[in-house]
C-alpha cells in the first residue's frame, strides 16, 4: 500500500476507540469537545468559554475530557487535543452540520474577536471562522478579514497563503453581493 493509501485508513480506524471514549461522557462535555474540535488542535480557554451556546461548568468538563484522554492541558488558559487525529475524529463525530455548523462558526469568530481585538497575530484563524460562518457571520466582515489575512500572509512572503485568502475575499465579497441583491 502507498502513503497515502495507508493515511486514508488511519481515521477510520480511530473512528472506533474515539466512539468508545466518548460513550461514557457527559452532553456538557461532549459539547465542548465538539466546539473545542471547531476551534481547533489548540485553544484558549477563555475563546472556548464564549464560543459554546449554552452554559456548562468548563472545568468539570475539562476534567472529564482529560480522565478520557482526548485532550491534554497546554497551561493553565489553554486545551489542546490529545493529537490531531484525535480532534478530526471529533469535529467529524461532534460538530454539526449547514446552518448550526455556521452558527459554530460565527460565535467562534465573535469570541476570536474578543480575544484578539484589532491584532493581527491570529487574523487568519479569525478569517477563517468568519468565512466558514457566513452569512450567517457579515459577509462583508468575512471578506475584510480574509483580505486581512491575505496581507499578513504576504508580509511573511507566503505568497501562497496570501492568494488563498485573497479568493476567499472574493468568494465572500459575492455572497455579500448575493445577499444584497436578494438572490442568496
Amino acid at each position: 500500500r502507498d502513503v497515502a493509501e495507508w493515511q486514508s485508513l488511519l481515521p477510520e480506524s480511530i473512528r472506533p476507540l474515539i466512539a468508545q471514549r466518548l460513550a461514557g461522557l457527559s452532553d456538557p462535555t461532549r459539547a465542548m469537545l465538539g466546539c473545542a474540535a471547531a476551534i481547533g488542535l489548540d485553544c484558549a480557554r477563555e475563546v472556548l468559554a464564549q464560543a459554546l451556546d449554552h452554559e456548562v461548568d468548563l472545568a468539570d468538563c475539562m476534567r472529564e475530557a482529560l480522565r478520557a484522554g482526548l485532550v491534554v492541558e497546554s497551561g493553565a488558559e489553554r486545551l489542546r487535543f490529545a493529537h490531531a487525529l484525535v480532534r478530526d475524529a471529533l469535529l467529524d463525530e461532534l460538530t454539526p452540520i449547514g446552518n448550526m455548523r455556521r452558527a459554530l462558526h460565527a460565535r467562534i469568530a465573535g469570541a476570536l474577536e474578543n480575544a484578539h481585538a484589532g491584532v493581527d497575530d491570529g487574523i487568519a484563524e479569525l478569517a477563517r471562522h468568519a468565512c466558514e460562518a457566513a452569512p450567517l457571520f457579515d459577509a462583508e466582515r468575512a471578506a475584510e478579514l480574509a483580505r486581512r489575512a491575505g496581507l499578513h500572509a504576504a508580509q511573511f512572503h507566503d505568497h501562497e497563503g496570501a492568494a488563498g485568502w485573497y479568493e476567499r475575499a472574493l468568494e465572500m465579497r459575492e455572497i455579500a453581493g448575493a445577499i444584497d441583491t436578494g438572490m442568496d
